[in-house]
């Protein structure tokens, strides 16, 4: 195996593309929780039959802490728990606040 398949700690799971990130995790998340919504996120996709064509760590990190943001405030919640939900044959995040 090349360095390149060894050095991807965050893909122990054999799930690949969950790569270091500029972000970090959203407020109220550790790094280890958001890696793993995301490996999660990715299986319910190829559950239900959809691409994770273009879905990247970034992407959901962006979407993680873009919605933390408007429920930390709408909320007055000190961090946001999110689970991969399927509904529908459509996986979607759900978001809780934490108060």
């Amino acid at each position: 195996p090349t360095a390149a398949n060894r050095a991807a700690p965050a893909s122990r799971s054999g799930v690949a593309g969950a790569p270091s990130s500029s972000l970090g995790p959203p407020p109220g998340m550790s790094d280890e929780a958001s890696r793993s919504l995301y490996n999660r996120y990715l299986k319910a996709r190829e559950l239900v039959g959809e691409s994770n064509d273009g879905v990247t760590y970034d992407k959901l990190l962006r979407t993680l802490r873009s919605q933390s943001s408007k429920i930390i405030t709408d909320h007055k919640a000190r961090g946001v728990e999110f689970a991969v939900v399927i509904k529908d044959n459509k996986v979607v995040l759900k978001a809780k606040p934490k108060l």
